[in-house]
């Protein structure tokens, strides 16, 4: 399956399939009255990867990379960006950069960095397999996630001195920002490659725990190692060995070293943890890459409508995925509302779409317009995927300074559309979404080609603001307090006593009217029994004051 995807170097990747995405179909332009789509006649996404010699050629390569940007780069809409791309096409012609592989993918970088998009990636074979490991739900490895130690902070510093300098009229250049934003998945001293969680009835499960610090994996060192390298290094293939050294405290405060081996596995991956506190359904979404994620998600949605009070969508750390998992999770929990609106460039064109989707009663809907014709709507419906938080049940959304993407869509949505609140602390502001493109020699590239507002809101470089911000601090952690799942659960319960209470008040007029209504009805009965001629009795003060 084909999708368009979300997606950002993640502060959290999966040892057993990195995170990641496949290829994505180029966008067709629908007639009205839900008639057939027709496909731009354009070069398709699979066409770079196409044609390549069998022996290594880096001017291909690069050609074709140059090629992809071209066509698909929503930045290159614009003639003038245009124009300044095209001095990359022949760059290295006359260099020796492209004759070694090393070389080439040093060039292409330098290409992508051109464009200042801060979320463009071209991946080495390594990086391309990892990460089309990662939308698969059966993986091989040990089960393990893990994070760079600090990210989250690196992440809310560098977002205050960005803001600080534009306020100042000196804003950081497109350049340092990508290269600042991608040095943040280094690890280095100080920032060693933590666990996340080990991933239960995994090969870490009962071994590994949070915390511990990754050092060395089968005697190689991850100093200098970015978070994807790492994990290439842990997964392989089904009943082999690899062999993981860790630091970890002990009771006295000392850091203990040691290596375990472990058997890699196939390991079924679910993003999707549910656990119920206080009779509310706390579901936690790791991302949204999986593949069996849409059902997953359905499933725990259903039974906490079912069972419990309201639920908690924790997306704190999420970094994102397909689109098409998001839209179908929102539709889950959002009776009727624009989902978001999408600004896309018709790939190989200068036309910019504006794609709104909302959901009603009983269907899905997208409405499309372009630039140079906004007064001409094109509409396309389809079936919706079933609601399945029903009435007014709570919902509030958990996010942080780690939720990108994908969840920022959800989040904002939830927002924007009023179904529920939203809780913890700004999200990163990723507020575009990119394309997947394979290339030759196991290469692929994301490319930034649409920006996608939820419910209509900005979002790009803004992020979410939540509606009560909750912060989280490291006294908290190690302690082992959440107070932002507190605030959570706390809303609910706000919600359901103010719900109440609304009921209440409702009851209370209703009775009011039918007995205001029944003492009317009989006086005027009294009155129309009354002799022709007589006197109607005086009203009571009740009903002369009203």
């Amino acid at each position: 399956m084909k999708k368009k995807i979300l997606w950002m170097v993640a502060s959290v990747a999966i040892v057993f399939g990195s995170i990641y995405v496949t290829a994505l179909n180029a966008p067709a332009l629908f007639g009205s009255g839900g008639g057939a789509a027709h496909q731009l006649l354009m070069p398709g996404p699979g066409r770079y990867a196409a044609g390549a010699p069998e022996k290594f050629d880096g001017k291909f390569l690069y050609h074709r990379t140059w090629e992809a940007f071209r066509d698909f780069h929503k930045e290159l809409a614009d003639p003038a960006n245009m124009a300044k791309f095209a001095e990359w096409e022949h760059k290295f012609d006359t260099t020796d950069d492209l004759k070694t592989e090393e070389g080439t993918d040093r060039a292409i970088k330098m290409m992508r960095d051109s464009l200042g998009q801060r979320f463009d990636y071209y991946l080495t074979p390594e990086g391309t397999k990892s990460e089309q490991q990662q939308v698969k739900s059966d993986l091989v490895g040990i089960g393990v996630q893990v994070s760079v130690k600090g990210i989250d902070e690196q992440r809310k510093a560098f977002g205050e001195e960005f803001k600080a300098r534009k306020k100042a009229k000196n804003p950081m250049p497109k350049e340092e920002i990508v290269r600042r934003l991608k040095a943040m998945e280094q690890i280095s001293p100080g920032h060693e490659m933590v666990v996340v969680t080990p991933v239960e009835g995994s090969p870490a499960f009962n071994i590994l725990k949070k915390d511990d610090i990754i050092s060395e994996v089968d005697g190689v060192s991850l100093e200098g190692k970015t978070l994807n390298d790492a994990t290439n290094l842990i997964r392989g293939k089904p009943d082999t060995k690899v062999s993981i050294t860790i630091s970890r405290l002990n009771e006295q405060g000392e850091t203990v070293k040691n290596t375990y081996t472990f058997t890699r596995k196939p390991i079924e991956r679910h993003a999707v943890h549910v656990k119920v506190v206080d009779n509310k359904a706390v579901i936690k979404v790791d991302d949204f890459m999986a593949e069996n994620l849409p059902e997953d998600f359905a499933k725990a949605v259903a039974k906490a409508d079912e069972k419990n009070i309201g639920i908690v969508v924790d997306l704190r750390n999420n970094p994102g995925g397909a689109l098409s998992s998001v839209l179908d999770m929102m539709a889950n929990v959002i009776n009727r509302g624009e989902l978001m609106l999408q600004i896309e460039r018709v790939p190989g064109t200068n036309v910019i779409l504006y794609n709104e989707t909302h959901v009603q009663n009983g269907f899905m809907m997208t409405v499309q317009r372009t630039a140079a014709n906004p007064d001409r709507p094109r509409t396309q419906a389809g079936e919706r995927p079933p609601l399945l938080l029903k009435g007014n049940k709570p919902i509030v959304v958990l996010i942080n300074g780690g939720s990108a993407s994908a969840s920022e869509i959800f989040a904002g949505a939830i927002q924007a559309n009023k179904r529920g609140k939203v809780v913890g602390t700004p999200s990163i502001g990723k507020g575009v979404g990119q394309v997947v493109l394979q290339l030759p020699y196991g290469r692929s590239a994301h490319i930034t080609t649409f920006e996608f507002l939820p419910g209509g809101m900005k979002s790009d470089w803004i992020g979410v603001i939540p509606d009560i911000e909750v912060p989280i601090t490291p006294e908290d952690i190690k302690a082992g307090r959440d107070p932002q799942l507190d605030a959570a659960l706390k809303q609910i319960d706000e919600e359901i006593a103010e719900s109440a209470k609304r009921a209440e008040r409702a009851k209370q007029t209703l009775e009011e009217h039918h007995k205001r209504f029944d003492k009317s009805l009989k006086q005027q009965r009294e009155m129309d029994a009354l002799p022709i001629g007589a006197e109607p009795p005086d009203a009571d003060d009740e009903e002369c004051e009203e």
